[in-house]
């Protein structure tokens, strides 16, 4: 029976916080803390994976006053804006945002998990709750200010149920193009007033989902201008899932005026290395990674085929992202710039299907083709 299928409820559970939300239903009041606490609380927990299956860096998105919109009731302190209005927001991990202060009672701080947890415990998911900070939070805020408290609550709500959202718009294909953890990890696109010749990555990231799960090659082609020979470790890309040690993780680093290709699995590992062409510091070079069914790598270089590996290491990869200006957790960062990304997979049979085409200065129509591991000449599409 469907109403059993412990994969399906994970996302009845959201779509059902999302639809009490959307119709102002106090039924909110059960949903959202049962949500939270299966999603985020209860350890170990496979709930997470389940959502977000790609292993993006997310985040919630914040008033920008949130901190310091602080409201006094008497001896009750609470943060009034918790629901961004534009653009200018602040940004938290979920897990900071759950343990982030939201309301003060007698100079003792609570938390947003606190105020949550008292409303699921006490009459919720429970009758009463064990700890005394619910039996406190209830009694001295939540039974007393019950618009207050419902009010915050749907703010609370909006800005997780914001957060997953954006992931489910992706695996419907509703998004085509990456997005950034935070309105500042960004690319550039404009600067004074003027449209740059390509995104300028400067401790930015794009993330874009590899949706093909049985994936067995993969062929990476973007065009890219270097910014400064002497950055040591700047991350241009990599692929893989953080969730999964024993996957393949896929990068592309700029060592000064080198840069690296590396394919490591578990114990194995190939690596390409190749001196950056002095063009591809003051224009576009187009470049190509490729990662055969069979395990060969090689790279080329505007078209032509520049170097082959002598190891093989075969893909595997199941779902994954593509970050590209970042590692896969948004530390190590590269500088440079790109227009053009082209990712496609690649079947037993050397066809190359695309994944995902974006570009900044024209429409991609990208279409399968036949290319062999020998092809010399290997134009993007």
């Amino acid at each position: 029976m469907k109403k059993f299928n412990k994969h399906t409820r994970v996302r009845d559970h959201f779509d059902r916080v999302k639809n009490h939300l959307e119709k102002g239903s106090d039924e909110l009041v059960d949903s959202l803390p049962l949500f939270i606490r299966i999603m985020f609380l209860d350890l170990p927990n496979e709930w997470t994976l389940k959502m977000n299956k790609f292993d993006f860096i997310l985040n919630v998105k914040l008033h920008k006053s949130y901190n310091t919109s602080i409201k006094i009731i008497g001896k009750v302190k609470y943060h009034e804006f918790i629901l961004p209005q534009n653009n200018n927001c602040d940004y938290l991990s979920i897990n900071e945002f759950l343990s982030s202060e939201l309301i003060v009672l007698e100079n003792q701080p609570y938390t947003v998990q606190d105020f949550i947890l008292s409303i699921g415990y006490n009459g919720g998911i429970h009758l009463t709750s064990d700890q005394i900070k619910h039996k406190t939070v209830f009694e001295n805020f939540i039974e007393k200010h019950e618009s207050i408290s419902l009010y915050l609550l749907k703010q609370i709500g909006q800005v997780v149920i914001k957060m997953y959202d954006e992931i489910f718009e992706i695996e419907k294909g509703e998004k085509l193009f990456g997005f950034s953890p935070t309105f500042k990890d960004s690319p550039m696109i404009v600067n004074g007033g003027r449209m740059l010749d390509g995104l300028y990555y400067n401790k930015s990231i794009l993330q874009f989902p590899i949706i093909d799960s049985n994936l067995i090659g993969i062929r990476i082609c973007l065009d890219l201008k270097l910014v400064d020979t002497s950055i040591k470790n700047g991350v241009i890309f990599q692929i893989g899932n953080r969730k999964f040690k024993e996957n393949s993780i896929i990068t592309l680093t700029q060592e000064g005026s080198f840069l690296i290709f590396r394919h490591v699995k578990g114990l194995e590992k190939q690596e390409i290395k190749v001196k950056v062409n002095e063009e591809c510091n003051r224009n576009f070079s187009n470049l190509e990674f490729c990662i055969y069914p069979d395990g060969k790598a090689l790279y080329a270089e505007n078209f032509f085929t520049k170097f082959q590996s002598p190891t093989k290491v075969k893909i595997q990869l199941g779902f994954s992202k593509f970050c590209l200006g970042s590692d896969l957790s948004g530390i190590y960062k590269g500088k440079f710039y790109n227009s053009t990304l082209i990712i496609q997979s690649i079947t037993k049979e050397n066809i190359m299907r695309p994944l995902i085409s974006t570009s900044i200065r024209k429409l991609l129509k990208v279409t399968p083709i036949q290319l062999s591991y020998q092809t010399l000449v290997r134009h993007f599409y």
